[in-house]
């Protein structure tokens, strides 16, 4: 079965292959993986030029460990994929405030890829 390279991204750490000294491109899934972890780990009004870009997980973290703040972090989490990742398409989001920071589980599709994703990160103080 040939894959189709719909979409690709480069990885944040920039290894080359030894033997081309080429930096491989992510494929389908693992672009769009790291494109949502790059957009929770991102506060909004860090990017110059897109200070709309990034999530406010940051400002609940310091905040009462309740259902109201965890529904306002997935909220905030569902605009934020929606607003900049067109690739995803959401399931469900769910997110638990620990001591030490918010453990996020987001179950995706990745529109024109078969096969229901998951990511699974933890965002910390």
């Amino acid at each position: 079965m040939a894959t189709s390279s719909y979409f690709s991204d480069i990885p944040l750490n920039f290894i080359a292959n030894p033997i081309t000294g080429d930096v491989p491109p992510l494929p389908e899934e693992k672009a769009v993986k790291g494109a949502l972890i790059n957009l929770l780990r991102s506060p909004v009004g860090q990017r110059p030029f897109d200070p709309d870009f990034g999530t406010n997980i940051e400002k609940y973290l310091f905040e009462l460990a309740d259902p109201i703040t965890e529904s306002q972090i997935n909220e905030d989490i569902a605009y934020a994929i929606n607003k900049f990742e067109p690739r995803v398409e959401l399931v469900s989001i769910e997110s638990l405030i620990e001591d030490y920071g918010v453990d996020i589980t987001i179950t995706y599709y990745v529109k024109n890829i078969p096969g229901l994703q998951t990511l699974e990160s933890t965002v910390t103080r």
